[in-house]
């Protein structure tokens, strides 16, 4: 299956149709989540590094949008998650998934109410999240 996203402003800095940033984006307005992590590109001078955070605005979140094609400290938002009262959702690779998963479990910090994960090999998942909100491609 693929998808792409139905907003403009989106298809516009889209990587891969935009479907990583409109899902969660729908999360956020239909107030299913509080945040979303996920992770933008940070410059410095010449210097450029990525840097993960929660996004709790749909504005906040298109700062995220597109792949990053360099290291991603996916876990170092991972006190703050903590700290955070809401409920969170998480964008990011299969593997920035599993790792999250394995450190909030070890470190006992795992809100029961964070139901939500997101990458792009999750296609079950995604047929049954906001769908009208996205085109579907056969």
């Amino acid at each position: 299956m693929a998808l792409k996203s139905n907003d403009e402003a989106i298809k516009v800095h889209a990587s891969s149709g935009g479907i990583m940033t409109a899902l969660p984006k729908y999360l956020l307005e239909n107030k299913l989540v509080d945040g979303v992590v996920t992770t933008c590109y940070e410059y410095k001078g010449i210097e450029v590094h990525t840097k993960t955070f929660i996004a709790t605005t749909p504005e906040q979140l298109l700062k995220g949008q597109g792949s990053k094609y360099m290291p991603v400290p996916a876990l170092q938002v991972l006190r703050e998650v903590a700290a955070f009262e809401g409920i969170v959702a998480y964008v990011g690779t299969p593997c920035q998934i599993a790792a999250i998963r394995n450190e909030i479990e070890k470190l006992g910090i795992a809100n029961p109410q964070q139901p939500y994960t997101l990458n792009p090999q999750q296609q079950d998942a995604l047929r049954n999240i906001a769908i009208d909100t996205v085109e579907r491609f056969q």
